[in-house]
Parts: structure tokens; C-alpha cells; sequence
């Protein structure tokens, strides 16, 4: 079943936290060490997994943020149930991610961004004119109408500058937030990358 829930926030310009927010990539790695010294090593995810840390502090609309925060993980049972999120971060290139494979004669294809700039999209390597509907898509995805349809299976890849679209969950069944007067509070998640979903 795809995930349609979207995070309550997604305009960097309004909703980000303006102390600033982080990223984190990593992969998993099992390392083996014989008594010599040598390692083995394998990699057991071929894709970086994501986390978003974001906090608000209490300058920042932070009772309300705590109320929409709160329902929302209350919602989402905690880090039971994904959702989508775009991560409020406008300025990254994202290259070559992977959108899905193509049916025969399609022709709209809803990237994982909100209004990308420089957008190429690809099937099979290969770059495809068309036309950019910002935010015309699904969930409020960018949408890409293709000149010439598929002709079917083929990779979908696609590279832009902008916000891109992740499937999450909250890192923790726990929301905590601090109150320091009846309207200031401070309230912080970590958003953690779903893999596979």
C-alpha cells in the first residue's frame, strides 16, 4: 500500500527552522577483523539512508507547531506508520534518483521534487523533452509530461536542484517537547529514511 500521508510542513521559506536543520547519509557496513589485523568488508545496503533532525524553538510559531506536531505523530502511531516528506531543504542537486520504471505509452511522470529547477529526466540514461507542472503531481510532487511516450520498462532516473521527496517515519515513539511560557515551546523530531516503501 503507498504511503499518501504527507508531513505537516513543507515550504523551506515557511516552514523550516530557521536555526537551521542537518542531514545525515549513511550506509551499513559489516566489518569483519581477523586476528591480523585484515579486514572484510561488505556492504549490505547499495543506497545511503537518510536522517533529518529538525527542531523549533520558541520563537517560532511554537505552541501551534507543537499542537500540529503532536496529532501528527499521534496520527502516525509514533515510528509505526511512514509518510512523505519533503525535505526543507531548496538548495541541493540531486542526481540521477531513481523515479520508477516506465508502462507502455506513458507519458506523466510525478517526480520526487516540489519546484525543481534545471529538471532533466531520463529513461534508460537517456535524457526525454517534456513539460514541468510544478507541484502538479501527486502529493504536491512535480509532474513531467513526456513529448513522446515510453515504449515501456524503462528506467526512470531523473537529476534537479530543489526539494526532494522522502518516505519517513519519526526515529522514535517518543515526542518531546518543552514548555518555557504558555505559547513558547521547544519541540524537535528525527525523521528517519524508509527504505523499500
Amino acid at each position: 500500500m503507498a504511503t499518501t500521508a504527507l508531513f505537516p510542513w513543507v515550504d523551506p521559506t515557511t516552514d523550516a527552522p530557521s536555526a537551521g536543520m542537518s542531514l545525515r547519509a549513511g550506509f551499513t557496513t559489516q566489518i569483519v577483523t581477523s586476528k591480523t589485523g585484515r579486514e572484510q568488508r561488505r556492504k549490505l545496503v547499495t543506497l545511503p539512508r537518510h536522517v533529518f533532525p529538525l527542531s523549533w524553538d520558541r520563537t517560532e510559531n511554537s505552541s501551534a507547531r507543537t499542537d500540529t506536531l503532536y496529532a501528527h505523530h499521534i496520527d502516525r502511531g509514533g515510528s509505526f506508520l511512514p509518510f512523505l516528506y519533503f525535505h526543507l531543504d531548496a538548495q541541493p542537486t540531486w542526481t540521477a534518483i531513481a523515479v520508477g520504471t516506465a508502462t507502455a505509452a506513458q507519458t506523466i511522470v510525478d517526480i520526487p521534487s516540489r519546484n525543481a529547477t534545471g529538471l532533466t529526466v531520463y529513461l534508460n540514461g537517456v535524457a526525454k523533452a517534456g513539460t514541468l507542472t510544478a507541484r502538479g503531481g501527486n502529493q504536491g510532487r512535480d509532474r513531467f509530461v513526456l513529448t513522446v511516450g515510453a515504449t515501456g520498462s524503462e528506467i526512470i532516473t531523473a537529476t534537479w536542484t530543489g526539494q526532494r521527496l522522502f518516505v519517513v517515519r519519526y526515529a522514535s515513539d517518543l515526542l518531546e517537547y518543552s514548555i518555557f511560557a504558555a505559547a513558547l515551546h521547544t519541540v524537535g523530531v528525527e525523521l528517519l529514511e524508509v527504505l523499500g516503501e
